[in-house]
């Protein structure tokens, strides 16, 4: 996989189950339709994505984490897939309508300070073999 620019502008969401249709271009790069309704998560700059690799029983696990602070609640109980903006202009995609589905991890802070963060910190965290896909535009 090849992102020409690391930098993350912007995170968007959807129901893993509204991405039907889902079609693999091949290794890394998928193609998502039209229909699907993304919903713009509003975060503090600069989201962070690391992308982790591992052999195991000479599989490659990669492992995405995505990680960002919002004022917008991120409903737990309902499975989430995120597509994360580049600088470069490309997307990437964490979470598909197939398990393994990302598991979500939001820490709410409620600070004894008004000047201290209060925002929601969100931990998205990917394991799957193969790549993180590359959505075609």
């Amino acid at each position: 996989m090849s992102v020409t620019n690391k930098i993350i502008l912007s995170v968007e969401s959807t129901l893993s189950k509204s991405i039907n249709g889902l079609r693999f271009l091949g290794l890394d790069e998928v193609s998502v339709p039209d229909s699907v309704k993304w919903d713009k998560v509003v975060t503090r700059p600069h989201p962070s994505l690391t992308i982790e690799e591992k052999t195991e029983d000479k599989v490659v696990i990669r492992t995405a984490t995505l990680k960002f602070y919002t004022c917008k609640d991120i409903i737990g109980r309902k499975i989430l897939s995120f597509r994360v903006k580049t600088l470069g202009g490309g997307y990437l995609l964490i979470g598909t309508n197939r398990r393994p589905y990302p598991v979500v991890k939001v820490t709410m802070s409620y600070p004894d300070k008004p000047s201290d963060n209060q925002w929601n910190e969100v931990t998205v965290t990917w394991t799957k073999t193969g790549y993180i896909p590359r959505i075609k535009i």
